[in-house]
């Protein structure tokens, strides 16, 4: 599943800070929903989640 963050107006928000610290707590949220978070990126306006849910789980 592909989920994509937008800042309101695409405004740069995000710093490389930002986005290594929401990585981080991405990562432990899929950890804690028992699914695998296969890649995150993003910019200074936006980021991008590919999660692996668990088999049978609710999305």
């Amino acid at each position: 599943m592909l989920t994509r963050f937008v800042t309101k107006y695409r405004h740069t928000v995000f710093t490389d800070r930002h986005l290594t610290h929401l990585k981080d707590f991405m990562r432990t949220m899929c950890a804690d929903f028992e699914t695998e978070l296969v890649e995150f990126n993003g910019e200074n306006s936006h980021m991008h989640l590919l999660v692996n849910p668990r088999q049978g789980g609710a999305v």
